[in-house]
């Protein structure tokens, strides 16, 4: 996160300020404490509205703003450490990870330099939160890229409303940062990742710090005496934040203006009385220290932790996380000294002159730029070399696996609104339905495969992410990602569907672990509730316009190292094994939560003779009570809880009676019909 400075007119505290809002990032992503420690990236966005705006403002006043002179301060602040940051985590990234992860970096940093990294992971559909994302060594640059856009809109704006009409900024301030917060509020729950990602929704915590410059640029700020203790209120709403389990669904929303405002808070009130003591605090050296070191501290910190989770088999141990964060600590004094330094400002001159900045960076970015695309467009020549050296038997296990056909291929999300994918589309109405989310998509291969070898109709209603049980009155539902429907939205969709065909069997299936303790609401406990609600208002409601109800409970999840590509990570674990397959397990937690679905399941059909369960953990797991993930022939699984199209395979003996069910009635029925007519 980038730190613009005031020039002389910088305050120590807000130095310190930066360090409230670095370390609970760097502990939070550490695993270190700070369960809340994310919304220190908040308190970066009011600093830097703050900063940048009061720039912009003095140097208007005096007739000094030009935007090549603030652009170049911003060249200067930001793309030296950035471009040395990007070269070496390319170049460890060379060496740690496989050539589809580097592929997938390289990609990465090519967002970060061209400023667009938001966009880059908005587009991916790739929700922060999830653990997908924690093997992305540059996910953290999209605050980054946040900021740069809104350098390259700001000046324009304050300079042009400033020659029209000085009074008029903080009202256009104060709209600009109502209708952001409007928005942000608007998407937060149907569209989260646009919400967290992009500028239009960002806006408002950078112009709030706007906002609090202006203020102070027209001289009114905290009265003297309620200053120290306003800034107080202040430094408690960012620490009681960070140390709370404050929920990131729907972030940034309502609970963002707690650390935002007390960020503000704390701004507005400059330690201007001797008695200040909450500026006193955060102008302590070890305070300043870590402030001045933050950029290149939110730099360095995160793909350390990224590369450690990859090299590391099993979980960090908190010694192990300790040791990184001080690391990365020692790499951001080291860059802040001998990067970052050299380019700023010093008083009135710099150590390096504009044009040779100007150039040496055009220079470096153009390199950087063609080497990093050279070596994206590698990465699958790179895999096929690596895989094709590796002895046959061994590059067939791991390898083989994703065959077609790709589970990939029956994500229903553009298909839905015209009745999902079909399957014998042409004999008439589906007979056979498919409904949930990413773990009922991998069951695409073998649901296509039955009716087809039954000749039975059917339809695929699936998407990744996306519950198939129905929200119903559940105030907690998230977004129908990809598309500019909400979950109810989607719901209504599929019922009309499926009211309509009055179908034979609908088969159930998704991640219910996942279901029962997070999807449907941001406590464990209150989403358990809503998920059993959500299940049996689902299951009455199937009953009166389908006929059978097939839930398939979760297949048993490996416990895996996070950070790398499920293939790659065993042959990694195989090389480490003396070239022997890894014994893998579940972990308890999710074993615990996994049996406690199959338990309400069996509750709630112990009644029920429409409603059946299948379990299909004793397929997968061995007497010992590892998982039977793999033959020599492939693995049974795609990562570490979707099956492979050769995992769900092994769910045709108790999935397949009721295709052969449906097919035997409808051939009765069939023969009745033609035997009952005249002759």
């Amino acid at each position: 996160m980038s730190n613009p400075t005031a020039g002389s007119n910088q305050r120590p505290d807000i130095d310190g300020l930066r360090a409230i809002a670095i370390l609970p990032v760097v502990f939070f992503h550490a695993n270190l404490g700070f369960p809340g420690g994310f919304v220190g990236v908040d308190v970066f966005f009011v600093i830097s509205g703050f900063l940048i705006s009061g720039i912009i403002f003095r140097e208007l006043d005096t007739g000094a703003f030009t935007f090549a002179r603030f652009w170049e301060r911003r060249i200067r602040r930001i793309a030296p450490v950035l471009l040395v940051f990007v070269a070496c985590t390319l170049t460890a990234g060379y060496f740690v990870l496989n050539p589809r992860s580097f592929g997938q970096l390289a990609a990465q940093s090519i967002a970060a330099m061209a400023g667009v990294a938001n966009f880059y992971m908005q587009s991916r559909s790739e929700d922060y939160w999830a653990q997908a994302t924690q093997s992305q060594a540059m996910l953290h640059t999209w605050s980054l890229a946040v900021e740069e856009q809104f350098y390259l809109v700001t000046p324009f704006v304050l300079a042009l409303v400033y020659r029209w009409r000085l009074r008029a900024i903080g009202p256009i301030l104060f709209v600009g940062a109502a209708l952001s917060f409007a928005g942000s509020i608007i998407l937060g729950g149907n569209h989260p990742q646009s919400n967290f990602y992009l500028l239009p929704t960002r806006a408002w915590e950078l112009l709030l710090g706007c906002l609090g410059a202006y203020s102070m640029h027209r001289g009114k700020t905290i009265p003297r005496g309620l200053a120290s203790w306003t800034a107080a209120i202040g430094l408690l709403l960012i620490v009681g934040c960070s140390l709370s389990n404050i929920s990131e669904s729907g972030w940034p929303g309502l609970w963002t203006l707690l650390p935002t405002i007390g960020t503000l808070l704390i701004l507005v009130s400059p330690p201007v009385e001797p008695g200040h003591f909450i500026g006193n605090l955060l102008s302590l050296a070890p305070m300043r220290f870590i402030g001045l070191i933050s950029y290149s501290l939110y730099l360095w910190h995160w793909p350390l932790l990224v590369f450690s989770r990859i090299l590391h088999p099993g979980d960090l141990q908190p010694s192990h996380r300790w040791l990184i964060a001080f690391t990365a600590v020692v790499l951001a004094a080291l860059s802040w000294k001998y990067v970052e330094q050299p380019f700023r400002y010093h008083g009135s001159r710099a150590n390096v002159r504009t044009r040779p900045l100007v150039f040496g960076v055009i220079f470096a970015w153009v390199t950087m730029m063609t080497i990093t695309l050279k070596y994206s467009q590698e990465a699958d020549e790179r895999e096929r070399t690596l895989v094709a050296a590796l002895e046959p038997q061994l590059a067939r296990r791991l390898f083989n696996s994703k065959d077609r056909p790709q589970p990939l291929n029956f994500d229903a999300t553009s298909h839905i609104r015209s009745g999902g994918i079909r399957i014998n589309g042409s004999a008439g109405s589906p007979r056979c339905v498919l409904l949930g989310s990413s773990h009922a998509q991998m069951l695409g291969p073998l649901f296509a495969s039955l009716c087809q070898d039954y000749e039975l109709p059917g339809a695929i209603l699936v998407q990744g992410g996306t519950s198939g049980l129905f929200a119903g009155n559940n105030e907690f539902v998230r977004a129908w990602h990809r598309t500019n429907a909400t979950k109810r939205e989607r719901d209504q969709i599929v019922k009309q569907w499926i009211a309509e065909w009055h179908p034979d069997v609908v088969v159930l299936a998704g991640r219910w672990a996942f279901e029962l303790s997070s999807y449907w609401a941001p406590k464990p406990g209150d989403s358990e509730a809503a998920f059993e609600k959500a299940l049996r208002e689902t299951i009455t409601w199937l009953h009166q316009h389908s006929g059978r109800v097939v839930i398939v409970a979760q297949v048993p999840s490996l416990a895996m190292p996070q950070g790398e590509d499920f293939d790659f990570s065993l042959l990694r674990q195989y090389r480490i094994n003396n070239s022997t397959m890894p014994s893998l397990a579940e972990s308890p937690s999710e074993t615990e939560r996994r049996h406690r679905s199959v338990a309400l399941f069996s509750s709630v059909s112990s009644k029920d003779e429409k409603l059946i369960v299948v379990n299909p953990e004793a397929l997968f797991r061995r007497r010992d009570g590892t998982i039977n993930y793999w033959t020599s022939d492939g693995l049974f699984y795609w990562d570490d809880n979707h099956m492979s199209p050769r995992g769900a395979e092994r769910l045709r003996p108790i999935l397949e009676p009721y295709f052969r069910e449906i097919a035997a009635a409808e051939s009765l029925n069939a023969t009745t019909n033609n035997s009952s007519t005249p002759r």
